[in-house]
C-alpha cells in the first residue's frame, strides 16, 4: 500500500476548511491568498463558501492529500440517537431489558456453539441488572 497511512492524521471536512482560513488570515485575506496560489479570488470563494469542492491546487497549498475512508459516520449518528431515547426512558429500557433476558432463560436457547444461553456473560449481566445487583 502506498505510503505510511497509519502514522499520519486525517482531518475531516471541517478541519481542512478550518485550516484553509487560517491561512488565508495568515496571508492577510482571501485576495492576497488567492493571488499568492495564482488563483481568482471568487474561485477561492466559491471553494470556501460551496459549491464549489477545493482544487488540487488548494490541497497542495495546504500540504494536504486527498484520502478516501469509510464513512461510517451515519452509523454512529444513528446509534447515538438510539443511545439517548433510550436514556430518555430508563424505565422502558429496564423492562424490555427484563422481559429479554426472562425470554432467553425460560427457553432452551443455544448459541451458535452449541451452549446454553445462560452461559453468555452478557446475559448474566443482564440478569444481574434486572435483579438489582448492578446499576442500571
Amino acid at each position: 500500500m502506498p505510503g505510511n497511512l497509519d502514522t499520519k492524521a486525517f482531518l475531516e471536512h471541517e478541519d481542512v476548511m478550518e485550516l484553509l482560513r487560517s491561512e488565508i488570515a495568515r496571508a492577510g485575506g482571501q485576495g492576497r491568498w488567492a493571488k499568492m496560489m495564482g488563483m481568482d479570488r471568487t474561485q477561492l470563494s466559491k471553494m470556501l463558501h460551496g459549491p464549489q469542492l477545493l482544487s488540487k491546487r488548494v490541497i497542495k497549498a495546504l500540504k494536504l492529500g486527498v484520502v478516501f475512508a469509510p464513512d461510517d459516520r451515519k452509523e454512529a449518528r444513528g446509534m447515538k440517537n438510539r443511545e439517548q431515547k433510550a436514556a430518555a426512558d430508563p424505565q422502558k429500557l429496564f423492562v424490555a431489558l427484563r422481559d429479554l433476558v426472562e425470554a432467553i432463560e425460560s427457553g432452551n436457547g443455544r448459541d451458535a456453539h452449541g451452549h446454553p444461553l445462560e452461559n453468555l456473560k452478557a446475559l448474566r449481566h443482564a440478569r444481574a441488572v434486572v435483579d438489582g445487583d448492578e446499576e442500571r
